[in-house]
């Protein structure tokens, strides 16, 4: 096994690791404070990425053709992403192209290029930024004639309430079976929710560079 796929691998792991470990901590009495989470969050797509610059720049320096300058191609069309594979890849391979290919935005694949826009983002301008929304989950409730089952309310800001007899009251829905008041995070830059996001690219990494692994583990064989 190479030495890029275990320095892959291990970054990957981590980031793995630090995903399941803050999305736990955020929902806890003792969540840390919003800029640490913030900066976790960022050095966890800086995790995801760097080891797809692994997988880049070993094939450029060390399989055929040697690429004279190495990089992993994220294009923008057809034209620019045999431009930018002959300058970064420089390998003369079907499979390994259409590799590169599969996850191009104009390809229809759009994770690579959400998570290389946040990463470059930390790394050049500022913190991505999140939005902290407030989630209320109900399992089940019933109010006058009114039944709530699974409902969840993000961010509502406001209470339920009634008007009787010209008097205003609130609902109180804390009581309600299954009850639950979760924070929820959202990347500003697509208005996803950040763990789920973040499980995404981390999957979507990994089965990348294990096939692309395969691929090269056939063109260094052969």
């Amino acid at each position: 096994m190479s030495n890029w796929y275990d320095d892959a691998m291990e970054k990957l792991d981590y980031a793995k690791y630090k995903i399941n470990k803050l999305s736990n901590e955020v929902k806890s009495e003792n969540a840390p404070n919003n800029k640490f989470i913030k900066n976790e969050i960022n050095d966890i797509l800086g995790n995801i990425r760097a080891p797809l610059d692994y997988f880049a720049k070993h094939i450029a320096k060390n399989v055929g053709a040697k690429a004279k300058t190495p990089a992993f191609p994220i294009a923008t069309g057809e034209v620019d992403f045999k431009n930018r594979y002959g300058k970064g890849i420089n390998i003369d391979d079907a499979n390994l192209r259409n590799h590169f290919r599969s996850v191009q935005k104009y390809n229809g694949s759009n994770w690579l290029n959400e998570l290389n826009k946040m990463n470059n983002n930390e790394k050049h301008q500022e913190v991505n930024k999140t939005v902290i929304n407030t989630v209320e989950k109900v399992g089940h409730f019933q109010h006058k004639g009114v039944t709530l089952n699974n409902v969840s309310f993000e961010n509502v800001g406001t209470p339920m309430v009634e008007k009787i007899d010209g008097v205003t009251r609130e609902i109180d829905i804390t009581s309600a079976a299954g009850y639950k008041k979760e924070v929820l995070y959202r990347f500003k830059y697509n208005d996803r929710e950040v763990f789920e996001s973040l499980k995404e690219y981390h999957t979507n990494a990994v089965n990348f560079l294990e096939e692309g692994k395969r691929i090269i583990d056939k063109i260094e064989s052969d």
